[in-house]
């Protein structure tokens, strides 16, 4: 395994990401990453954000096996007591008992559509629906200081300013 920096976010929009943090009352003492990736976002969750809480947790959903194996062989990512993987589809994630009670500070969701017909190619349209949104809110997210993150990236900046004022 190549010796990677977990302190460091290489993307931007990841950078933009755990910046949103900072216009919460408190960190993400207990965030949910959906889509692992490299597992960079959920790495540096847990390891650098200790000034939000004294032991941030961070889950993260991955729905694909070999992306979980290519995270931990090529890019370092390490389960542990912070941040712990579920296997799995988002979605399903976010509506399972394991999601829901409120206790999530900040909801991250970082997945690609894996569809480039689709205007919107991050996340998939079932993160966007109107019930999940609503379920999100309502059962997953702290009642007053709970935070969704989306990465958003759309063909069409009609699509987008929709899907915009959708979440707003």
């Amino acid at each position: 395994t190549p010796a990677i920096d977990h302190r460091y976010l290489a993307f931007e929009f990841h950078q933009a990401m755990v910046a949103s943090q900072f216009l919460a009352k408190s960190g993400p003492s207990n965030s949910v990453v959906i889509g692992l990736g490299g597992g960079a976002l959920a790495s540096y969750l847990a390891r650098e954000c200790s000034w939000t809480s004294e032991a941030p947790a961070v889950t993260a959903v991955e729905l694909d096996q070999a992306v979980v194996d290519t995270a931990k062989t090529w890019f370092g990512f390490e389960e542990s007591e912070a941040v712990k993987l579920v296997l799995g589809e988002g979605v399903a994630y976010l509506r399972s008992d394991a999601a829901v009670g409120r206790t999530t500070r900040s909801l991250f969701v970082d997945v690609d559509a894996k569809d480039l017909a689709q205007p919107v190619l991050f996340p998939p349209m079932s993160f966007l629906e109107q019930d999940l949104l609503e379920h999100v809110r309502d059962q997953v997210l702290e009642e007053s200081s709970g935070m969704l993150v989306l990465n958003l990236a759309s063909k069409s900046s009609e699509k987008q300013k929709e899907v915009l004022s959708r979440i707003a």
